[in-house]
């Protein structure tokens, strides 16, 4: 056996033994909540959601059901995480909803929530970004969820939709402000020469 041959069965065998992790796509069988967990950036950490009392925000763990009308549960979310958690809903085939949440934020569901295991950053951003292009129901809380992804796949992805003159107005805005709404000294080096 040549050496090129052992390697060429070296790289064959990595390749099949990490594939089941990083080749498949995001799918869903049937009609529910999913959700799958990813490194979050600054937003990502600490998205929740909030109620309000006596004048005050406090942020609380999620309700996935209910829509804006009970959206927030009693317990407290007072962590912040270093994962976040992207949950999606879907109902007739479709993509109804996307809530990314911080990974320490508590969630309540009335059905089961299916966990997909083994979901890359990478794969991630770009099932975000198919549903950006695809479905106007949920491409601003697709935009919100990748803005939440860590620091370079969130301002590569923002910073594409933004300069990206085929996308609706409504997107490009979407992806401004979220932009604006980082905390990385990297958005504010890109607006300030936008601004010049």
């Amino acid at each position: 056996m040549t050496q090129i041959q052992l390697i060429a069965i070296v790289l064959f065998l990595c390749l099949a033994w990490i594939s089941p992790a990083m080749a498949e796509e995001i799918t869903f069988e049937d009609d529910g909540w999913y959700s799958w967990e990813v490194p979050a950036g600054h937003g990502g950490q600490k998205s929740c959601c909030y109620s309000f009392n006596n004048g005050n925000i406090v942020r609380r763990g999620c309700r996935l059901d209910h829509g804006m009308d009970e959206f927030s549960i009693t317990e407290p979310c007072d962590e912040y995480s270093t994962s976040m958690q992207i949950f999606v809903e879907v109902r007739k085939g479709q993509i109804r909803n996307i809530q990314p949440l911080s990974s320490a934020c508590p969630v309540k569901s009335d059905s089961e929530v299916v966990r997909i295991e083994n979901v890359t950053e990478t794969q991630s951003v770009a099932w975000l970004k198919d549903q950006v292009a695809q479905n106007q129901q949920v491409a601003d809380d697709a935009v919100m969820a990748l803005s939440f992804h860590t620091k370079d796949y969130a301002l590569q992805s923002l910073v594409d939709l933004l300069e990206d003159r085929g996308q609706k107005q409504d997107t490009r805005e979407q992806a401004l402000f979220w932009l604006v709404q980082s905390d990385y000294d990297e958005a504010y080096a890109y607006l300030d020469r936008l601004l010049k």
